[in-house]
């Protein structure tokens, strides 16, 4: 598992949140699918990988 921030856009809001996964592309996939539903005018999805926070790396077991 990975520690991924999703970035995501609508018509009223910015927000930003933390997810796992096993790579990027289920993340973007799974996310996009579940916003697509719950925001009313959704406009976008960004996800990033986080692998270290302050030079310390992260691990998710």
């Amino acid at each position: 598992m990975k520690l991924f921030r999703v970035d995501y856009m609508d018509d009223y809001d910015d927000e930003t949140y933390l997810t796992v996964g096993n790579s990027k592309e289920e993340v973007e996939e799974r996310e996009t699918n579940e916003l697509q539903k719950e925001c009313w005018c959704f406009m976008g999805c960004w996800v990033f990988e986080i692998n270290e926070v302050d030079g310390h790396k992260i691990i998710v077991e």
